[in-house]
């Protein structure tokens, strides 16, 4: 028996009853295998990040539980049959905390493009020189000659001089 943890998301549809429904029977799965479910959180109806069969939320919920390779087996083809599991990701348990905690930009604080609101990419309020978004690099001077020119910088006096040879 290892230690395992699994994040699954559902389907928003699902009302609280058919969540905790869902649930209990990824528990039975693993308790009907021997293994112990040790800790869970439920973190709550979601945006996804991109959409899955048309879906734009989904309730995200985690497991941590003990499990032999035969109840993994069992729980990873039932994780795939379940119509109401959008997504589903098991791992062995290292020992992260379970707790969520927010990041900068959350769902909450994004605009409807997925870009924090407070982000200088579209404040406006960061200072810029006649150059955009490049920022200060200052003078750099003149470019080096990289050899070949295409023909822009030749001269008539060479190009006559070039044509006189191929006559000759």
């Amino acid at each position: 028996m290892r230690p395992y943890e699994t994040t699954f998301i559902l389907v928003p549809s699902l009302d609280a009853k058919g969540v905790a429904r869902e649930v209990d029977a990824v528990k039975e799965i693993i308790t009907t295998h021997g293994g112990e479910v040790t800790e869970e959180k439920e973190w709550g109806r979601r945006r996804l990040a991109y959409p899955i069969l048309d879906f734009q939320d989904g309730t995200y919920y985690i497991l941590r539980f003990t499990l032999g390779n035969e109840g993994l087996k069992e729980l990873n083809l039932r994780f795939k049959l379940n119509e109401s599991i959008l997504r589903y990701l098991v791992l062995r348990d290292e020992g992260t905390p379970i707790e969520y905690v927010s990041q900068p930009g959350d769902f909450d604080e994004r605009d409807d493009y997925g870009r924090g609101r407070s982000s200088s990419w579209d404040s406006g309020d960061r200072e810029r020189g006649d150059r955009g978004d490049r920022g200060d690099r200052g003078d750099r001077g003149d470019r080096p000659d990289r050899g070949y020119s295409g023909g822009r910088d030749r001269d008539r006096e060479s190009v006559a001089a070039e044509a006189e040879v191929s006559r000759e």
